[in-house]
Order: structure tokens, then C-alpha cells, then sequence
């Protein structure tokens, strides 16, 4: 079967993102979670893909922050809003629950 667009190759997310973002909360799924996240996130950036990118990043920030490396987990999630806040998509940052509102809170002003 033909891929159902034709133009420009677009990353192909195989697992929902809600499926990506459990597995990045779950300490036994964290190895898993981060191989496929940099995967699809290196796709994303080799097309631009930046509407796919934003909610990558923030599933990536949660992974960090699981991972006890806030510093990064910041740092990933600054790029994702600086993304975002130009078409103002909050939708991500929504879906991300308790611990993406708890990082955002930490993010300078």
C-alpha cells in the first residue's frame, strides 16, 4: 500500500504519544522509552518536522527528569516551548500531566 501522502517523508510514530510519555515514567521502561524518543526526535529534526518535535521533546523531558537529570530535563523542555509558543500550542504540555507542569514551573521566568 502507498504511504497516504505524497511530498516531503514525514517520521512515522508507531506507538501513540500517550503510550511514549507512560513509558517514560515507568523506571523499567526507561531504556525503551529514550531509544525510540531520540529516534524519532533525529527524524523530526532531518524533515523539520517542529509540529511532531514539540510533543517529542516534552516526552523527552520527562524522561530526563526520571532519570534524575533535571538540568537536561530543563534544557529540553525550554527548546519545546520556544517551538511551540509561536503557533501557541499547548496541547503537549497539557497531555504531559503533573510532571511537565512541575518542570515548567521550574523554568526561569
Amino acid at each position: 500500500m502507498p504511504p497516504p501522502h505524497s511530498g516531503a517523508r514525514q517520521p512515522m510514530i508507531t506507538r501513540s504519544p500517550s503510550d511514549l510519555l507512560n513509558d517514560a515514567r515507568m523506571p523499567e521502561r526507561l531504556d525503551q522509552a529514550a531509544i525510540r524518543i531520540e529516534s524519532l526526535e533525529a527524524e523530526s529534526r532531518r524533515f523539520n518536522h517542529d509540529y511532531q518535535l514539540v510533543p517529542l521533546l516534552v516526552m523527552k523531558s520527562v524522561l530526563h527528569s526520571n532519570m534524575k537529570r533535571v538540568r537536561d530535563a530543563l534544557s529540553i523542555l525550554t527548546e519545546a516551548v520556544g517551538l511551540a509558543w509561536p503557533g501557541r500550542r499547548v496541547l503537549p504540555f497539557i497531555e504531559g500531566g503533573a510532571p511537565v507542569a512541575e518542570l515548567l514551573r521550574q523554568l526561569p521566568g
